[in-house]
């Protein structure tokens, strides 16, 4: 998705214009890269962390993203496999 898709995007489910969307999409990504050149990672709850981590190249930095398993993926996870550990056992 661009930038230009995600004004579209949010500026149709808000009602707010796309030129003010924009500024708003703008502040926030400067910000969150701000934040980050600072080597402070951004956590957005329930949606994810955004971190600088070195690069395979020397003085390179890469932008990583985590999104950890919401509550429900977790129990799944471990649903899944306590029933794998219960089929071997029989």
């Amino acid at each position: 998705m661009k930038i230009e898709d995600l004004v579209k995007t949010v500026s149709g489910s808000t009602g707010v214009q796309a030129d003010v969307t924009k500024k708003v999409i703008d502040a926030t990504l400067e910000t969150l890269g701000k934040q980050m050149a600072g080597e402070e990672p951004v956590k957005l709850q329930g949606f994810g962390t955004f971190m600088r981590k070195p690069g395979k190249e020397e003085g390179k930095t890469r932008v990583v993203f985590r999104s950890w398993p919401s509550k429900d993926e977790k129990l799944a996870r471990k649903k899944k496999k306590l029933a794998k550990k219960a089929g071997a056992a029989s």
